[in-house]
């Protein structure tokens, strides 16, 4: 049975910024039975719980998943501290060699960083990709501090989180995530989305982009970006308003899922 790359030391004891509802912070399968599937992949800091309800959405229409947990999650802050950019693509080639092992017709899709993870697989397989899914993705950090980050990520270990990327208070209670930002952390993913742009060019497969014009964290700009940069002749676009980063989570959840299912489906024909 196919196990995903973890670091050894994952299960963290609460200190250093631990994940709030950590026995929820795992990877998951959904195996519907069929031969298509779709790689979901989370975004930085948070867990693959906020990309499932997609994968359950899927299941109900016989495409199997499979989500795994990124290095440096799932545990402490400072874990993902110790973590370099190139261990998250690794992780998700590993789960897509694992999804084309199991099933002929494969997709890929990712909320946040795990959007750009998306990307990034799809710039290098995209003749064998079905298509992708991004959700509320950078391609760049915006950030005040960004330039002194190299320094910063050296003498301070970690900052508090602003918000939790959900618009409903309700519904943000139930979110998986570090409630810290890690600074060197951010410092590598700030390096993979350098990455990601200079080979955004090859991304040729069917595209779905979703963001939400009330997003705090990533600028609603950023799908255009995208759109202006790949060159795939399919793409579709979903333009939200009342949800915040977390868009599988969040209030126009539903809306935004039927799309993704409906965008799934006429790529498997």
């Amino acid at each position: 049975m196919w196990r995903p790359r973890r670091d050894r030391r994952q299960r963290g004891d609460g200190s250093g910024g631990s994940v709030p509802n950590i026995e929820r912070a795992a990877p998951f399968e959904i195996d519907a039975g069929v031969e298509a599937g779709i790689v979901l992949i989370h975004g930085f800091t948070g867990a693959p719980q906020e990309v499932e309800p997609i994968a359950s959405a899927l299941a109900e229409q016989g495409v199997s998943s499979i989500g795994p947990l990124l290095p440096g999650h799932g545990s402490e802050v400072s874990r993902l501290n110790r973590v370099d950019w190139r261990a998250w693509t690794g992780a998700v080639e590993d789960a897509y060699r694992e999804a084309r092992r199991r099933w002929g017709s494969v997709l890929v899709g990712g909320l946040s960083m795990g959007g750009g993870l998306a990307l990034h697989l799809a710039a290098h397989h995209s003749a064998a990709l079905r298509g992708a899914v991004a959700l509320a993705t950078p391609l760049r950090l915006h950030h005040l501090a960004l330039p002194i980050l190299p320094w910063l990520s050296r003498v301070i270990d970690s900052t508090t989180k602003k918000g939790i990327g959900i618009s409903d208070p309700a519904l943000a209670r139930a979110r998986v995530s570090y409630d810290r930002r890690p600074l060197a952390g951010a410092l590598q993913l700030d390096r993979f989305l350098g990455a990601l742009r200079q080979e955004l060019h090859a991304v040729t497969c069917p595209l779905f982009l979703a963001h939400s014009r009330g997003d705090h964290a990533i600028p609603f700009s950023s799908m255009g970006e995208i759109v202006a940069g790949v060159s795939s002749r399919s793409i579709d676009t979903l333009e939200l308003s009342r949800s915040d980063h977390i868009l599988p989570l969040d209030v126009e959840r539903e809306q935004l899922i039927e799309r993704i299912v409906r965008f799934v489906l006429a790529n498997l024909d």
